[in-house]
């Protein structure tokens, strides 16, 4: 127990009652007092090393910028390189500190778990396992047991079951992999590489013939009604530049030539169309000219459903600029 006061007043003059006064009493009243106090002490310690180590102003003098501070003396030119210097060296090591601490700290809980898990993690999933193998191991033989039970008639019809359910998997694996398929077709040949004799290249492109010149065949012609259409102004036109054309078609065939008859609307529309997307000095060109059939004879084809037209001809063409 405490001691008591004395009648005269706090501690032993009477008068006054000092900070010692009460650290007594409070090491009689609890012993473990005098031990929380050094470690506070000691921790004060370390805090003014550390806050000393970063160059701040610890003296007892008072604050720097208050009254009572103390004048700071000026640094030379080799104490500012020097500060300068080492306040990135203590950051970076700093940092280092804390990602090395850190580094330790993951290192020893991954550890920690892996221990637990070996110690006690892995030998409950052992016991699982074994606990549900003899499980399936029992219930596989409870069911071959109540088979055989099973009148041999009834056996039989599960084994061919089986069986036939076996060799419906195996052919369609066989049949996917495309190995039982019959060929209904014959597979499209695409290159000639793989059947031809031997590859040449023609070193001129006028050594080439064209297809319908090298096998000319019987030409169908199907003369088409005249199309009237304005032509596009160009900078040597005048303000409305039309055109008056009629024009033979060279078809394949008479199947063809019947298609391109039935059709005809629609084959004046296309060329019709396509005939504006001219100007007036192109229509009147010889170049333009050939320009123009072979994009008529392209559009036509594009449209046709059996056969193909090889030529277009011009039989009369009237324009005016």
């Amino acid at each position: 127990m405490a001691e008591e006061a004395k009648p005269g007043g706090f501690g032993e003059s009477g008068d006054t009652f000092s900070l010692e006064d009460l650290d007594k009493i409070l090491e009689e009243e609890d012993p473990g007092f005098a031990e929380s106090m050094e470690q506070i002490k000691s921790e004060s310690l370390e805090d003014t090393s550390s806050i000393e180590a970063l160059g701040v102003d610890t003296g007892e003098e008072g604050d720097s910028y208050g009254p009572g501070a103390s004048e700071e003396k000026p640094l030379t030119p080799i104490q500012k390189i020097k500060k300068k210097l080492m306040v990135p060296i203590e950051y970076a090591h700093d940092f280092l500190t804390r990602r090395i601490r850190t580094a330790r700290n993951r290192i020893a809980i991954f550890r920690n778990q892996l221990i637990e898990f070996v110690r006690h993690g892995l030998p409950e999933r052992w016991k699982w396992l074994k606990a549900q193998s003899k499980l399936f191991i029992d219930k596989t033989k409870a069911h071959l047991k109540s088979f055989w039970v099973k009148p041999l008639a009834e056996r039989l019809a599960y084994l061919g079951m089986s069986a036939c359910l076996l060799g419906a998997i195996v052919f369609l694996v066989f049949t996917f992999k495309g190995k039982w398929l019959p060929q209904w077709e014959d597979p499209i040949l695409v290159k000639y590489e793989s059947v031809g004799e031997r590859i040449g290249q023609f070193p001129k492109e006028a050594d080439l013939i064209p297809l319908f010149e090298a096998f000319p065949e019987v030409e169908f012609p199907v003369r088409l009604k005249e199309v009237k259409v304005n032509l596009r102004r160009d900078e040597n036109s005048g303000s409305l530049p039309m055109g008056l054309f009629e024009f033979y078609l060279g078809v394949d065939s008479k199947d063809t030539a019947i298609e391109v008859r039935d059709r005809e609307a629609q084959v004046i529309d296309l060329v019709q169309r396509t005939l504006e997307g001219f100007t007036y000095h192109e229509i009147i060109s010889y170049q333009g000219k050939i320009r123009l059939k072979a994009r008529i004879r392209d559009n036509v084809n594009d449209i046709l459903n059996q056969g193909q037209i090889n030529r277009v001809y011009i039989n009369r063409m009237v324009t005016h600029h």
